[in-house]
């Protein structure tokens, strides 16, 4: 049996950790699956399959110990060092299924029997941030050169990584692979009620996401006379912000930030209308998921979005602006048969979307 290790920060509640949960265990009956992760935490570490084994090279809980490690690992530590100590030589494919620390650490591997893959999440043209473990783009592209495949999640992901790069060969697109069964059981456990519309969020709060946008689009809203309500489902370093401002605008009684749950499903199915205000994405896993769910969806022009719902065939795609949002919003708002149509299509959308047809896309990587 071939063994495959994935190697990423942590497992704590983003998109791209609990797409590798589902990833690792849908393939753990065929493969000797390893996970590791460089800091060992996250939410996700108990959704793994009992056949996937799980591994993490910081066992510490002290946060402070944490992240003295993680900058080590991204900017001191030699990542062949790392690799040795940690990894080794023991599997048939090494996967880094983030950007930066992992991708840094996998590079450097020199296990020749072993292939090699690079997982890439986001569109690093206009997020290069998230490179910040490489001290300049030599090196950015020196370390991708060594694998022998790129992974993009997306067309649009895969065009902005030869846009920053000019790297085009052995790139290929592979989307995520979503638990559409799992998603429509949990969907329909203890789902809120409400008699007035329901506007749902799910994400990370953080800018990046939006949330900053939408939390001032929602007071427009409730100040024009709409009668609804807001729901959040996520954590993040905004969240104190738009907690104050939810405050200090009086917007309580319409508002609710859930915070991090393993089942934003039942809020999912409970939405009349999902939002997604990101700046920037790569795949958006929540904009497949509400696809599955047969959701209504406002979403900004950004990367991976077109992919899921088409020229607006599928859910609304706006301009990446924060007045084109409040008019899609506005629009679902009080077009119900728009609501209904986009419904029936995106159940229609879903069938594409299936973890069968992904997950056999995948194996493909391992044959």
């Amino acid at each position: 049996m071939k063994k495959l290790l994935f190697l990423l920060n942590t497992l704590d509640g983003g998109g791209a950790e609990r797409i590798l949960t589902n990833t690792a265990n849908s393939l753990a009956d065929d493969y000797d699956v390893t996970v590791m992760t460089v800091i060992d935490k996250g939410v996700f570490k108990n959704q793994l399959s009992g056949k996937v084994k799980y591994r993490s090279m910081v066992r510490c809980k002290n946060k402070f110990i944490q992240r003295m490690f993680a900058y080590l690992f991204s900017f001191t530590l030699p990542p062949k060092l790392v690799h040795t100590l940690f990894i080794g030589s023991g599997y048939d494919y090494e996967i880094a299924f983030l950007e930066g620390v992992p991708t840094k650490i996998i590079s450097a591997s020199d296990n020749t029997r072993s292939v090699k893959y690079a997982w890439v999440h986001i569109d690093l043209y206009n997020m290069f941030g998230i490179g910040k473990a490489h001290k300049s783009i030599d090196e950015h592209i020196e370390c991708y050169r060594k694998f022998d495949k790129i992974i993009c999640v997306s067309k649009s992901v895969k065009d902005a990584f030869v846009k920053r790069f000019g790297i085009t060969d052995n790139l290929e697109v592979k989307y995520n692979v979503t638990d559409d069964e799992e998603i429509k059981r949990k969907a329909r456990i203890d789902v809120p009620q409400s008699k007035e519309l329901r506007l749902v969020f799910v994400g990370r709060l953080e800018k990046q996401k939006g949330v900053d946008r939408l939390i001032k689009i929602h007071k427009r809203l409730i100040d024009e006379g709409y009668k609804y309500s807001l729901i959040m489902v996520g954590d993040g370093g905004e969240r104190e912000s738009v907690e104050k401002y939810v405050d200090e605008n009086g917007l309580g009684h319409c508002t609710e930030i859930v915070g991090f749950t393993d089942n934003p499903y039942r809020y999912m199915q409970s939405a009349d209308v999902l939002v997604f205000p990101s700046r920037a994405e790569g795949y958006s896993t929540v904009a497949v998921e509400a696809v599955i769910l047969g959701k209504p969806v406002v979403t900004t022009d950004c990367a991976g979005m077109r992919e899921i719902f088409g020229n607006s065939e599928y859910g609304m795609v706006v301009k990446n602006e924060d007045e084109a949002i409040y008019e899609g919003i506005k629009k679902l708002f009080t077009d119900k048969e728009l609501r209904e149509e986009y419904a029936d299509r995106a159940e229609q959308r879903s069938e594409a979307l299936t973890k069968h047809a992904r997950i056999e896309g995948l194996k493909a990587l391992f044959a």
